[in-house]
């Protein structure tokens, strides 16, 4: 994912309104990402989820970064014909 992050990073190049807005984005995705676990696990007392918690986050974290990723792939190299894709400067 950092790596597709700082490849759309470095299309902003001399435009730093695009490049804040897509930090920002990145940030709400962080947000998200956290938001998302902890609606999953909501009880405070985790010992009750048991020693298989860790895990269960780090997978759950795993694959809503790989789906962050394809989303940043697809913006990086929309599709040509797909009018309505994301379009960064080449």
């Amino acid at each position: 994912m950092a790596r597709a992050f700082d490849g759309l990073r470095a299309k902003t190049k001399g435009n730093e309104a695009a490049d804040e807005l897509l930090r920002a984005a990145q940030s709400a995705w962080e947000r998200y990402r956290d938001a998302q676990v902890a609606a999953l696990w909501p009880f405070p007392e985790q010992g009750s989820y048991g020693s298989v918690l860790p895990m269960c986050i780090a997978e759950v974290k795993a694959q809503l970064t790989q789906a962050r990723t394809r989303e940043l792939h697809r913006m990086e190299s929309p599709q040509e014909g797909n009018v309505c894709g994301s379009r960064w400067p080449e």
